[in-house]
């Protein structure tokens, strides 16, 4: 993170994450860190920066959008409560393309005009409105469910195969066996590691074409 824009990013890195942050002079308080602080919630709270500016990245964000409406969906995590749960802010915007000043969504600062800020009941949305974010609420449950499973498959190619086996030894190398992209959820939990509880995974799983229907 930078001093200059104080920011703290969660990453599932291919690069180990501590030179990936003070490469472009970020500072590093992972492990190895003169003073590691584990977590960005925890940076976050210590009050080394300003708290106004200070931002964490989302663990996962999704959008869906329409002619005239936009939703967005981040996991955040909530460095209030301890142990820093993670929970999930829904913003609605009124979007168009229109030549030279186009509205885009924009969720703070002067020109902020996130219809459901600090956790409106979207009910209480005007009746055009609320229409158009239930229209696209129900658009991204349907792309969700149309999402196929594919425990094992590190680089979203759909099949399991020797290419997972050697992206797992190439990225455990990289990020130390920290977190990448190889990390997979166990109980929908990630632990952060690249291991061989991960390894295991891909060759329960070699040989699988998840996109073949069975």
């Amino acid at each position: 993170m930078r001093d200059s824009s104080a920011g703290c990013p969660r990453l599932r890195a291919a690069l180990p994450v501590a030179g990936h942050l003070q490469e472009p002079g970020g500072d590093w308080y992972g492990d190895g860190s003169p003073t590691p602080l584990g977590s960005c919630c925890t940076v976050k709270n210590a009050g080394i920066y300003d708290p106004d500016t200070f931002k964490i990245l989302p663990n996962a964000s999704w959008a869906i959008r329409n002619e005239r409406f936009k939703m967005l969906q981040k996991e955040l995590a909530d460095c209030s409560v301890p142990g820093f749960p993670t929970t999930t802010v829904t913003e609605f915007y009124a979007v168009d393309e229109a030549p030279v000043f186009p509205r885009l969504d924009r969720p703070d600062g002067d020109l902020a005009n996130n219809l459901l800020p600090d956790g409106k009941d979207p009910q209480t949305l005007p009746t055009l409105q609320k229409k158009n974010f239930f229209d696209l609420m129900a658009s991204l449950e349907t792309l969700f469910k149309s999402e196929v499973p594919c425990p094992g498959d590190g680089n979203l190619d759909k099949v399991v195969n020797n290419d997972d086996i050697a992206n797992w030894v190439q990225f455990r190398t990289l990020s130390g066996g920290k977190s990448s992209w190889y990390d997979f959820a166990i109980d929908r939990v990630y632990d952060g590691l690249t291991d061989d509880k991960d390894l295991t995974i891909i060759q329960q799983n070699l040989g699988t074409n998840c996109l073949k229907k069975k």
